[in-house]
Order: structure tokens, then C-alpha cells, then sequence
């Protein structure tokens, strides 16, 4: 994803920030473009390691198979790793310039992630997660309405402010049906083991006023 903060990058640049998929060493890196698409500096945000060239691994976090991610409309990216079941994986917020720390999103759990969409329609927007496992469950985060002005600190509600975390059911099976939201982890992994295994990239568009994920 590209990111462009008009103070940080003055000159009319932008950092483009790309995940580090790799199975033993993964992490974000950014580097850092002029305006003619020059690099002028690489940097790393997330991972890594301590002897890479790029620095300390940022807060110390460790991480790998970082596969796909969103974009937020505060201009942060959130890192999806695609670990195996039993290494837990989680998904992380990271600041593209560095002026603080990743920061695990532990509202919706761990699991083998792909990626994450945003319906910015709202003041606080919603937000999607997709699992690449074939037992694996879509998830949908709605924040608290309080949590405004939306930011940072929304991907990491307070435990006495959770929002609502949902499920994709899917209620029959072929070309055609409907579905629902539910609160069942156990009944969203199950749909997905039904009827959608493996959930790769996923986006978020209005499509003749219709939302559409």
C-alpha cells in the first residue's frame, strides 16, 4: 500500500510499505519515494530482525508469514499473518512512518489471516477480516459508535467498550441464497468449512447503493 502524510513527506512523496511473507523472518518494509518515484531510503516498520541492515526490530515484536493486510483510513496498515493453527496468528497495526510501535489487534482473535477490508461509510468504520484456513471464519468488527474520533485506537477497543464481533453463515449453499451475522465463532467456521474454504484477498465497495464485500 502507499501512504502519503503531506508533512512527513514534503517533497510531494510517499512510502509504499509492503508485508514480508517469509516462513521464518517476515515483517513490514517501507520504502521511502520522492515524488519522481526515486527511492530515497528503505525502511522497516515491523519484524525483521535485529541484524538486517534496517535496525531493531520495532517494539521487539517477532513475526512471519505476513501474507496480505488493509489499508486504514487513518493511514496506518494492518499486517495479516497467515501463520498455522498451532503458531497462532494474529493481525497487527503498523505505522508506515514509525512514530510508534505495532500493535497486536486482539479483539478478533488469532487465526491463519489473509487480509482486511474497511467500509468507510461511517464515522467509525467497519472492518472485515478474512481467514485463509478451510475451517477458518470471515469476521466482521463493528467499534464501539463512541469510538469517534476514529483512529488508532480503534482497531483496540477497551474491555469495557468491545464493540461487536460477527460471523459470516452462510444460510444455503449454491449460485444463490442469504446469509446472516452471528456471534458464533463455532457456527462461522463451520459455514466456511461448508460452503467457502480458504478466503484469499477481500475488498469493500458500494455497488449500486448497495454495500458489498
Amino acid at each position: 500500500a502507499t501512504f502519503h502524510d503531506p508533512v512527513i513527506n514534503s517533497d510531494g512523496g510517499f512510502h509504499y510499505c509492503s508485508n514480508s511473507e517469509d516462513d521464518v523472518v517476515g515483517g513490514v518494509f517501507c520504502m521511502v519515494m520522492d515524488a519522481e518515484c526515486a527511492v530515497r531510503d528503505y525502511v522497516k516498520r515491523f519484524g525483521g530482525t535485529d541484524y538486517d541492515g534496517c535496525g531493531l526490530r520495532p517494539g521487539g515484536f517477532d513475526t512471519f508469514w505476513n501474507c496480505n493486510g488493509g489499508k486504514t483510513p487513518w493511514n496506518t496498515w494492518v499486517s495479516c499473518e497467515e501463520k498455522e493453527w498451532r503458531d497462532r496468528g494474529y493481525c497487527w497495526q503498523v505505522d508506515p512512518y514509525g512514530r510508534r510501535d505495532p500493535q497486536r489487534i486482539d479483539r478478533i482473535g488469532w487465526g491463519e489471516w489473509e487480509a482486511m477490508a474497511t467500509d468507510n461509510r461511517y464515522s467509525v468504520p467497519i472492518f472485515y477480516f478474512s481467514e485463509d484456513h478451510e475451517k477458518g471464519a470471515l469476521r466482521k468488527f463493528t467499534p464501539s459508535r463512541r469510538a469517534v474520533p476514529a483512529g488508532w485506537d480503534t482497531l483496540h477497543p477497551p474491555p469495557d467498550d468491545p464493540g461487536k464481533l460477527e460471523f459470516l453463515v452462510l444460510d444455503n449453499v449454491g449460485t444463490s441464497g442469504t446469509y446472516h451475522w452471528s456471534t458464533s465463532l463455532d457456527e462461522g467456521r463451520s459455514s466456511q468449512t461448508r460452503s467457502y474454504q480458504n478466503v484469499e484477498g477481500i475488498a469493500f465497495a458500494e455497488l449500486n447503493g448497495q454495500p458489498t464485500v
